[in-house]
């Protein structure tokens, strides 16, 4: 395999630690380990759902499912999250009857009275 030599910018605390803890004459395998390592673990979510699907497909993992009820899916990302959250606020939202009691509440008359409204006795 070919080298190539490369330039990066990294926090001056890291290289510090680095060049602390990694002698010099391992420096460039250690970070080739570590560029190997972190483009093995980044999957797009095309390559998840491409690979829960094949093995959602495979007859001995739907053998699986079926004894645990359930099937595999890709991990959801923050931004899949946050989607089925601000989908689910806004069902909330939209719900008559939910505003409805919301309003209802709102404009009572009666404060309700708490306990930890009163001062502590001393």
């Amino acid at each position: 395999m070919g080298m190539r030599q490369m330039t990066f910018e990294i926090p001056e605390e890291l290289a510090e630690r680095f060049e602390s803890e990694v002698p010099e004459s391992e420096q460039s395998a250690v970070v080739a380990e570590l560029l190997q390592r972190a483009s093995r673990r980044r999957l797009t979510e095309e390559q998840w759902a491409a690979a829960c699907d094949a093995a959602n497909n495979d007859p001995e993992t739907q053998e699986i499912q079926r004894e645990m009820g359930n099937t595999l899916s890709p991990p959801k990302t923050k931004q899949m999250q946050d989607a089925e959250l601000i989908a689910a606020c806004d069902a909330v939202n939209a719900d008559p009857e939910l505003n409805a009691l919301i309003e209802d509440w709102q404009a009572a008359a009666d404060p309700i009275e708490e306990p930890w409204d009163e001062p502590a006795p001393r």
